[in-house]
């Protein structure tokens, strides 16, 4: 012992130490945890959160999904049919129409006059009938009165004759007379007949000229109907091609029109992907840069005959109903097409796979303890998979947290909000301990 300062300071620096102290030293070294039994007390006495699953049959389904265009169920151009100046043209994009309304007028008067030298036409040729059939009436009536007096004479130069031969009573003179009269009337007779006949072709002429000229007023009056352009489908004016007031000539475009009580989805499917797809086969579809709007669903109606020889892909086309007009062409959408559907497959996210062994296997929770469990994998939806062995329903899946597990590791099931979860000792009993219900 050493006094400083009347401070005792006991010094042993240079003293052997007792075989007692030995043995309690090495005594206090063997009583130090392992790095098994650490292991063992921090597994029990700290059991590991994570988050589970309980695994159900629910529908699932596989899918492709590709950008795609929407495009009017029904598209047109009006074109006008004769050349004419554009007036009364006042649609506009946007406006709704209907099939048959007015859209614009030209202004085509060479088309006016034409019917009118048309209808001219018509009543002269109608006039120049008229007076061939009263010509015709009394040529009738002329030939009628020749004919009698014709016959007259023939009969008495018959008498005159046999007078002049049985009793010699008539002269000679007066016979000759009579027979002059009686050829002169027939041959006036034959005259008038040619006359009646010439007259009933003028009459035929002038029907006939009749007929083309109502023929010509008829194609005209159509050509006339033309200057007014209607619409010929109820839609909405898509684009104006033209301004007011200039001269146009058929097939120059003037309005466009779409038809929007429905509208067709398409898709370029490359080849790979057409496998599952066919007529029926559901789709949903959603406008790129509007997460506002509500998801559009029908079904694949028609699948394009040709595939493109550039791109090698296919459009897959969708029509859909489309009533309050909202959904607009020209919009992007991502067109999601279902190609499988298995309505009770047992699935887990895919992030509660790992791998072992060369096996895919999955943590489950069984009495607060981990244990791995082997499955095969089947078809594939978005961050799902299905199982199609190595589970059954009721199962509870560790879902996120297994990168810390070991064999038989003690694990509290918590949800999202870590929340504690009861995971039951029996997990094909309880079905209600889903806590990342997907």
């Amino acid at each position: 012992m050493v006094m400083l300062g009347g401070i005792s300071i006991t010094t042993n620096l240079l003293k052997p130490a007792s075989p007692m102290d030995e043995m309690t030293g090495m005594k206090d070294m063997k009583e130090q945890p392992s790095m098994g039994d650490m292991l063992r007390v921090d597994g029990s006495s700290n059991p590991i959160p994570v988050t589970v699953e309980s695994v159900k049959p629910a529908l699932l389904e596989a899918s492709v999904r590709y950008t795609g265009s929407i495009y009017p169920y029904l598209q047109v151009t009006v074109y006008p049919r004769i050349m004419g100046q554009l007036t009364q043209y006042s649609a506009y994009p946007g406006d709704k129409v209907k099939a048959g309304q007015i859209l614009a007028r030209l202004n085509a008067t060479e088309v006016s006059t034409e019917v009118e030298e048309a209808i001219a036409e018509l009543n002269a040729a109608k006039s120049e009938a008229q007076i061939a059939k009263t010509e015709l009436q009394e040529q009738y009536q002329e030939i009628k009165r020749m004919k009698a007096e014709s016959d007259y004479l023939e009969q008495r130069l018959q008498r005159t004759q046999q007078g002049l031969l049985i009793w010699g009573a008539i002269p000679r003179v007066e016979f000759d007379r009579q027979r002059s009269e009686a050829v002169a009337a027939k041959a006036s007779l034959s005259s008038a007949k040619i006359k009646l006949e010439h007259l009933q072709a003028q009459i035929a002429k002038t029907q006939a000229g009749i007929l083309q000229a109502n023929r010509k007023i008829q194609r005209l009056q159509v050509i006339e109907s033309y200057k007014a352009i209607a619409s010929p489908i109820s839609g909405i004016v898509q684009e104006r091609m033209v301004d007011p007031g200039i001269v146009v000539q058929p097939g120059m475009g003037i309005l466009k029109i779409g038809d929007y009580s429905k509208v067709r989805l398409q898709a370029n499917v490359a080849q790979q992907s057409l496998a599952g797809i066919e007529i029926g086969s559901p789709i949903v579809a959603r406008i790129i840069g509007n997460s506002t709007a509500q998801p559009i669903t029908g079904r694949v109606t028609s699948i394009f005959p040709k595939a493109g020889e550039e791109t090698r892909t296919v459009t897959v086309e969708a029509v859909v109903n489309n009533p309050q007009r909202r959904i607009l062409a020209g919009q992007a959408v991502e067109m999601q097409i279902i190609t499988t559907r298995k309505p009770d497959a047992l699935s887990v996210p895919q992030a509660a796979l790992t791998e072992s062994n060369g096996k895919q296997v999955v943590w489950v929770v069984a009495a607060n303890s981990a244990q791995q469990k082997s499955v095969i994998t089947g078809l594939t939806s978005g961050d799902r998979i299905e199982i199609t062995s190595g589970l059954q329903p009721g199962d509870q899946v560790i879902v996120s947290g297994q990168e810390r597990l070991f064999a038989n590791s003690q694990v509290k099931a918590v949800n999202d909000s870590a929340v504690p979860v009861t995971s039951p000792s029996n997990p094909h009993q309880n079905h209600s301990s889903t806590v990342n219900n997907r």
